[in-house]
């Protein structure tokens, strides 16, 4: 579990200036916290921890000395600023049940059989005790093939009898639509500088059954970098490129694209 050190914050000074200040606020609330604690963090610490958790994640929360077992509730995006602004948390209490959600990632993306994959859903909401808290469920699609569907009640977590799950059990996940791409322009790749071939493996393999990734990737315009200063840059011009792209895709393959898109933006920098 990881650690993220908070200060409380006052409230003589706005979020607004703190944020200029390299700051990111927040409050903490819990059954055993009178109203709430607001708090302001490190945006580069903020920024480390979002790369592996997110919200429904459980982390230790340390502030002016006090350390808090916590749940991360909400993660507040500003898309025009390129920047997280807010996260609130919740202090866990051992004996009381809490609401939280589970990211479902899709893995094995590479062994459809046939089809792509339509994503209606990208988290699961449930009820359940500090110790059996999870934040992401895994959904294997190898072998599914056009028609084949996993509702709620398909996932593993809807099996554990620790967690109460909120969401409708027949609620679609996901589904296997074919793809007709006679639709679909040509489109020149741009002379700008594009994404290195390198990296570009890694963000294909989110992108597997989107038959205009390359597209995404060369009207980009961008190397994809690790530095904190690129990916922000990255980050805007491949979301202001999307909504352009979708246009030319097929209507039966445009939910998946959009899909994958804020998935891959999420997972990669943990932003949507």
């Amino acid at each position: 579990m990881n650690t993220l050190k908070a200060e409380k914050r006052s409230m003589d000074v706005k979020a607004k200036r703190l944020r200029r200040e390299g700051y990111v606020t927040g409050n903490v609330f819990g059954r055993e916290i009178e109203g709430s604690i607001p708090v302001k963090m490190l945006k580069t610490e903020v920024d480390k921890l979002l790369k592996t958790d997110h919200k429904g994640s459980q982390v230790m929360l340390e502030i002016d000395g006090q350390t808090y077992d916590a749940l991360i509730k909400e993660v507040d995006f500003n898309p025009l600023a390129g920047r997280i602004d807010e996260v609130d948390f919740q202090a866990l209490v051992s004996n009381e049940k809490v609401h939280s959600v589970a990211e479902i990632v899709i893995v094995n993306h590479d062994k459809v059989l046939e089809g792509v994959l339509q994503e209606n859903m990208e988290e699961v909401n449930y009820r359940a005790y500090p110790s059996a808290l999870v934040d992401k469920v895994e959904v294997d699609v190898s072998g599914l093939k056009v028609g084949d569907t996993i509702r709620i009640k398909d996932l593993s977590i809807a099996k554990d009898k620790d967690i109460d799950i909120k969401d409708d059990p027949e609620a679609v996940v996901l589904t296997v639509v074919a793809v007709h791409n006679g639709a679909v322009p040509e489109t020149a790749a741009p002379e700008e500088e594009t994404l290195s071939t390198e990296n570009s493996s890694e963000i294909s393999g989110k992108f597997r059954n989107c038959f205009v990734f390359s597209d995404f990737c060369n009207c980009a315009k961008i190397k994809l970098s690790t530095t904190e200063k690129e990916e922000g840059k990255f980050e805007q011009c491949f979301a202001n490129t999307v909504e352009v792209k979708l246009r030319t895709i097929p209507n039966s393959a445009r939910s998946a694209a959009k899909s994958w898109t804020r998935r891959f933006l999420r997972q990669r920098w943990r932003v949507l």
